[in-house]
């Protein structure tokens, strides 16, 4: 089954379909789908009508599709559980952040991510969304006519690019935890249009993620309004050239106010991100050592050294990390698609290692195979309906009219049959009345053939037509032995005395002939000494 990855973003849609892979997964598909800048457009229906148009050839194909609610619309706390039953994990969440979130287990849901085993004790990542942000963030997808299968959640997606998403959570002993030292500590900084996702890790473990309220379109903004451009040619002109001087000597003017533009809004950032780090850090006894950079800022020029300066931690743009996927296309955008991957492989994970799901309690996927077959023939099958309920009226009020004409029928049968037949009204019946049309029948037809009797001609007839073309015996001395007529066919034998006289008998025979044809035979009647035989056949008309 292909899992497919939608991540919506502010710029562009990332769509990335994965398929599964022995113990990994291999991205088959990438696209990136640009969204119009233009203030004035409708956001909305433009998503709508791309979607629709991409996702038309997934009518008829399976597939799993993953999408995800808004990073800011979620809070993550780490949570510690004596037990690694994920069912009473799930169950107990609600009551373990009464206290520190204003949701209750009837409008929110609740999910858990387990980042490590420690004996029989679990440590989750525990996630906290509004029911009314799934059900509106469900009423959006409504629109592109398909079904989620997975509602993720954005910065949990990006953790599947830097975990074994395909094998067990990682276990750990309680001893190696309880240390009073602070611990090493790594962050993952991903740049997006209007916001920031951040991830903390300490010892491979996740133990944080949180939403930071920036975003590249800031500074995108501040080029457009220095500039006097479009907004959409500031993001590509900051795509294609941005770039930070961390010293401005040597540097002409207009690359210092370029590069000044730019240091503005990432000094709010870097304000903000050391607020975060610094409470991270307190709450769970971390030390930072590294921050890695993803998302499109992380291209500009020199980000990395100046978010360095701003915060005391080595900042660096991350290459593309090892996931377990196999990238089988050459169009992926390993900066502005990582979000939509680890989406994808969301569809991939197993069981024992489930996604990230908020399509829980009311939300949960039902099947769906009743729902689109209802939207792909409810025309049809209402068509049909109103077609079989018409025949079905035409066929009561047809039988009820055939009954009421065979009633009339029987009746005006009775009558006639008493008129024209004689029969009484006992036996004025349709057996009565049949026998009778069959016996008029007969009479009719031997009356016919009566006619047609009279019409033929008898064999008598023929003898004497023959008789009378026959010479007299004073010319011609002739005896006919032998007449035979079957049919049409009439064979003559006889005895003769003059050859000249039989061939003109034979020619005025030729009157009588059909097709005026007399043919001679051989004669099976002996000739004698004064007399020769003769045998002729002939066809004639016996009507």
């Amino acid at each position: 089954m292909k899992s497919i990855g939608i991540d919506i973003g502010s710029y562009s849609i990332k769509i990335a379909e994965c398929l599964s892979q022995g113990q990994g997964g291999k991205l088959v598909h990438y696209e990136e789908l640009k969204l119009s800048q233009d203030p004035n457009h409708d956001r909305a229906i433009e998503i709508i009508d791309l979607l629709k148009t991409y996702l038309r050839k997934f009518q008829q194909e399976p597939a799993h599709f993953i999408f995800s609610v808004n990073q800011s619309s979620v809070v993550h706390r780490k949570l510690t559980f004596p037990f690694k039953e994920r069912y009473n994990i799930l169950k107990t969440i609600a009551f373990e952040l009464e206290d520190d979130i204003p949701f209750s287990y009837d409008n929110a849901i609740f999910e858990a991510k387990v980042t490590k085993y420690m004996g029989n004790t679990t440590e989750v990542i525990a996630t906290v969304c509004p029911a009314y942000q799934v059900e509106k963030t469900l009423e959006s997808i409504k629109d592109f006519s398909i079904e989620p299968h997975i509602l993720s959640v954005e910065g949990l997606a990006l953790t599947n690019l830097f975990e074994d998403w395909a094998g067990l959570p990682p276990e750990s002993t309680l001893e190696d935890e309880d240390t009073p030292e602070k611990q090493d500590a790594r962050a993952y900084l991903h740049f997006g249009h209007n916001k920031c996702i951040l991830l903390a890790y300490s010892k491979n473990t996740l133990v944080d993620v949180s939403h930071i309220p920036w975003g590249t379109e800031k500074i995108a903004k501040k080029l457009s309004e220095k500039y006097n451009i479009p907004f959409s040619e500031s993001v590509k002109e900051l795509q294609n050239k941005g770039f930070v001087l961390i010293d401005n000597s040597g540097s002409t003017t207009d690359q210092v106010t370029f590069s000044q533009l730019i240091k503005e809004p990432l000094t709010e950032l870097s304000h903000h991100l050391k607020l975060t780090l610094m409470e991270i850090a307190s709450h769970q006894n971390l030390d930072f050592k590294n921050i890695y950079l993803m998302g499109g800022a992380s291209q500009i020029k020199n980000v990395g050294p100046f978010l360095t300066q701003q915060l005391d931690i080595a900042s660096n743009p991350i290459p593309f990390p090892n996931v377990g996927i196999e990238l089988g296309v050459s169009n992926f955008n390993s900066v502005t698609g990582q979000v939509a991957l680890g989406l994808a492989i969301e569809g991939l994970k197993k069981p024992r290692n489930p996604a990230t799901n908020l399509l829980k309690d009311r939300f949960a996927v039902q099947s769906n195979k009743f729902t689109a077959f209802w939207d792909s023939w409810a025309p049809l099958v209402k068509t049909a309906t109103a077609a079989f309920v018409i025949l079905l009226i035409f066929g009561i009020t047809r039988e009820s009219f055939t009954l009421n004409m065979a009633d009339q029928s029987n009746l005006v049968l009775k009558k006639q049959a008493n008129k024209i037949a004689g029969l009484n009204k006992r036996k004025a019946n349709k057996a009565n009345v049949k026998k009778y049309v069959k016996q008029q029948d007969k009479k009719a037809k031997q009356k016919m053939l009566f006619k047609d009797l009279e019409k033929v001609n008898s064999a008598l007839d023929i003898l004497k037509k023959v008789s009378q073309l026959s010479p007299n015996k004073k010319s011609l001395p002739l005896e006919i032995k032998i007449i035979d007529i079957q049919g049409e066919m009439v064979k003559l034998e006889g005895l003769h005395s003059k050859t000249k006289s039989i061939v003109d008998f034979q020619k005025s025979l030729k009157s009588l002939a059909i097709s005026k044809k007399v043919t001679k035979l051989s004669p099976s009647i002996p000739s004698n000494n004064s007399m020769r035989s003769f045998a002729f056949s002939f066809k004639v008309k016996r009507k």
